[in-house]
Order: C-alpha cells, then sequence, then structure tokens
C-alpha cells in the first residue's frame, strides 16, 4: 500500500488506477 502512497504523490492518474486494484 505505501508503494501505491508514493506512486500517488508523483501522479495523481496512477492514483485511481491503484485504488481500482485494491478493490
Amino acid at each position: 500500500m505505501a508503494r501505491c502512497v508514493v506512486h500517488s504523490a508523483t501522479a495523481g492518474l496512477l492514483s485511481g488506477i491503484c485504488a481500482l486494484r485494491s478493490m
């Protein structure tokens, strides 16, 4: 999950993808 947070900070777009994958 930490990686998702880091990516989200660098690229908000990736944050959305990470959220979908988390579900």
